[in-house]
């Protein structure tokens, strides 16, 4: 498809440009035969020598304007193919990116309608089932439809993620807060892997953001760092210099290996090494978080080495440099 989009575009710019060339070479060459024929005219002793130098001369100069215009035309389509290639590469990549989305989207959605559908039919096929097996069926199906719930969430916020903070509205946020609020939902999940957690900021730290959007950010972050690590310690810092907050989260687990690093921020995808732990996850979790971190004018950075753990670093904005940021521009546009 972007081949034959790249041939018709180079060959409209061809089209136009032999336009233009064809109309300027004969313009210029009738105004230059007719110049020529008045100078022969005037310097030539005879008419025959006229018409013979005039003849000439015109030959020369239309097999020049010929062989010019082909080659300008040669090289502009070669420059055309080039400039048009430039020209629809990133519409090919979002196009293949987004076709890749749908497909992986589709099949970890299949994944759990495929499981309800076998249960029910197992379920169905033992007409003596017991009360007690139609309540662990039921249950089964709920884990199953709650987790394409939250995939589903996850895939829309990813969705409005790309219309740039349309329609969010940001407000001064307690990162701190935020933090602090985070380890209290996932206190049971540290608990149960006998994980230590340590955070000992307790002074205020402002960002100017949505703080629903913030609080997924560092719960996502923190739940991996939870579900890669098997044993060891989890620490967290903030810190604030030159205007910015930088939220650091560094773990003891698994780690990612420097090939993966590169991608882990893509929709739906996961590292090798999350197959050595169980996981329900789908590959969202960090995509949502990078694109939140975007919206804010952040950035989110991870570091990473095999069998030493992950750390990750969420630089933002600290409320004082956004607000002034937006006077600013308050007053230069004013």
């Amino acid at each position: 498809m972007f081949t034959r989009a790249r041939i018709k575009l180079t060959a409209f710019y061809v089209v136009i440009l032999a336009l233009i060339i064809g109309v300027f070479s004969v313009s210029l060459f009738h105004y230059t035969t007719q110049h020529i024929r008045d100078n022969i005219e005037e310097d030539a002793p005879t008419k025959a020598l006229q018409q013979h130098i005039a003849d000439t001369t015109i030959d020369d100069l239309q097999n020049t304007l010929v062989f010019s215009d082909l080659g300008v035309v040669m090289l502009a389509g070669f420059l055309s193919y080039v400039l048009s290639g430039k020209t629809l590469k990133p519409i090919e990549v979002a196009h293949d990116a987004q076709a890749q989305f749908s497909a992986n989207a589709s099949h970890e959605l299949r994944t759990p309608l495929s499981v309800i559908r076998m249960e029910n039919e197992i379920f169905l096929k033992h007409g003596d089932s017991t009360a007690e097996e139609a309540r662990a069926l039921a249950q089964s199906n709920l884990e199953e439809i709650e987790r394409m719930t939250v995939m589903v969430e996850n895939l829309l916020l990813l969705a409005r993620s790309a219309k740039h903070q349309a329609g969010i509205e940001f407000e001064k946020v307690d990162v701190t807060s935020l933090v602090q609020k985070t380890l209290h939902r996932v206190e049971v999940s540290a608990k149960a892997k006998r994980l230590g957690i340590v955070f000992n900021r307790t002074e205020p730290t402002y960002v100017l953001g949505e703080r629903h959007l913030l609080e997924q950010v560092f719960a996502n972050i923190i739940q991996n760092a939870i579900t890669y690590t098997e044993k060891g310690t989890i620490e967290i810092s903030i810190q604030g210099t030159n205007g910015f907050l930088a939220v650091a989260v560094r773990d003891t687990g698994i780690g990612i290996s420097e090939g993966d690093l590169a991608h882990v921020h893509e929709a739906f995808y996961k590292a090798d090494s999350s197959r050595m732990v169980t996981s329900n996850g789908v590959g969202l979790g960090l995509s949502i978080a990078h694109e939140i971190v975007k919206m804010h004018k952040g950035e989110m950075r991870m570091e990473s080495e095999l069998g030493k753990g992950t750390l990750v670093i969420v630089t933002l904005p600290s409320y004082e440099r956004s607000t002034i940021g937006k006077l600013q521009r308050r007053s230069f546009t004013s």
